[in-house]
């Protein structure tokens, strides 16, 4: 075949880039960037997620067992719930194996990161009106043996905070869903 026919005559113009291969090259660019910006935003997402369940998933269950540890005291001193002024020292020693349980992760440096509803002090857990809702210990101010209601709340994981019920449910509620709880018994 002549050279001619081939295309390859020393005078011929170079052939012109199509725009697809434009396009080609920009792709080939363009998706590992996508890949690498995916990759280190789902990183730094399971790095958060990471460091909320390190103080979420402990205080869902030290809240749990001082909800437990009131609980037992009732049973062991006629139904009667502690008294406010002293809860965590009623409670503490007898009824939970280790006191870092009174602890949230959230406040490393308190002694205890949970307040007690102070309208269920002395109550006779016989008189309680059947209540869904009826605060007994939550993430609140105030530190050892702190005590109060709504004013103590302290929604300090990612704006919420935990209940336990005086049915020993535990639940995350935020700042604005403390009217939907019952305070008093």
């Amino acid at each position: 075949m002549p050279a001619e026919a081939q295309g390859s005559r020393p005078d011929a113009p170079l052939p012109v880039p199509r725009p697809r291969s434009l396009a080609r090259v920009l792709i080939i660019l363009c998706i590992p960037a996508l890949v690498l910006l995916v990759a280190w935003l789902g990183v730094r997402f399971l790095d958060s997620l990471r460091r909320t369940a390190q103080q979420d998933l402990p205080c869902y269950g030290s809240l749990g067992q001082v909800g437990l540890a009131i609980r037992m005291y009732c049973a062991d001193y006629d139904g009667r719930f502690p008294w406010a002024r002293n809860w965590c020292d009623a409670v503490g020693p007898q009824y939970v194996k280790n006191l870092d349980c009174f602890r949230c992760p959230a406040l490393p440096q308190a002694r205890s990161g949970y307040a007690y509803n102070a309208a269920l002090s002395g109550f006779d857990e016989r008189d309680l009106k059947p209540s869904a809702n009826l605060a007994m210990a939550f993430d609140g101010t105030g530190g050892w043996n702190a005590s109060g209601g709504p004013e103590r709340f302290d929604p300090r994981h990612r704006g919420d905070g935990l209940f336990v019920y005086a049915d020993v449910r535990r639940e995350w509620k935020k700042a604005k869903d403390l009217p939907t709880l019952t305070w008093k018994p």
